[in-house]
């Protein structure tokens, strides 16, 4: 799913076509335009919490995880979304054994319930 200028003038219909051109990279844009992900995270117009709160709304994590971790929190707040991208991390955390018994099957460890 992409976000297109049309979807932006719908939502905002007050948006700059100046802040349009930056989100698109050049003066040559139409309603189907695409716009990158990318340009709507760096983007710090007027509208810049309102449309990452839109875009996040539409693209779930593929946006957020653009985001700084600041920003997304915000984001994911107002949404209602969580925050699973530092669920990747904690995983990082748990140990690893050093030692698997040749004897054994993977399948006879049994996973350790997260508190």
């Amino acid at each position: 799913m992409a976000i297109t200028v049309g979807d932006i003038f719908t939502q905002f219909p007050s948006f700059r076509p100046e802040d349009m051109e930056k989100l698109v990279g050049n003066k040559n844009y139409n309603g189907r335009t695409a716009i990158s992900l990318t340009n709507i995270a760096l983007y710090q117009g007027q509208y810049a919490q309102d449309l990452s709160v839109f875009v996040a709304g539409r693209e779930k994590q593929n946006y957020t995880k653009l985001l700084a971790d600041n920003q997304r929190i915000q984001v994911n707040e107002q949404l209602g979304i969580k925050d699973n991208i530092n669920q990747a991390e904690q995983n990082q955390n748990n140990p690893i054994p050093a030692y698997i018994p040749l004897d054994k099957s993977i399948f006879d460890y049994q996973r350790p319930e997260m508190a």
